[in-house]
């Protein structure tokens, strides 16, 4: 009895472009088996079934039956645009400390007041 083959998509939903993957078992390892990506707000349903036929015309045997991917597990990622941050300090030093905190905590500083 052979095992049934394993496959799931990775998707990274990014600020833009959405980028996928198949990843699928060969030999008892999980391997990358087709990437691409498009343009950010365009559904992935197209670009996954792109990467599903591509991988069913190549190497039918690694895949789950192809034609229920959109059943198969996905991994999903998003990028967003960081919060922004307006910087207030009393002095021109004060200001850049917290400037440089506040980004590097991951905020996006729009503005300075002193």
């Amino acid at each position: 009895m052979t095992a049934r083959p394993i496959a799931f998509f990775t998707i990274d939903h990014g600020t833009a472009t959405t980028a996928a993957a198949i990843i699928g078992q060969l030999d008892g390892r999980f391997r990358l088996l087709a990437a691409g990506a498009q343009p950010a707000g365009i559904p992935a349903e197209g670009l996954l079934a792109g990467l599903v036929a591509e991988v069913a015309a190549l190497e039918p045997d690694v895949l789950p039956d192809p034609t229920t991917w959109s059943d198969w597990r996905r991994l999903e990622s998003a990028t967003h645009r960081p919060p922004r941050a307006l910087v207030a300090a009393a002095s021109e030093a004060g200001l850049g400390v917290a400037a440089a905190a506040v980004a590097a905590a991951g905020w996006r500083v729009v503005g300075r007041i002193r």
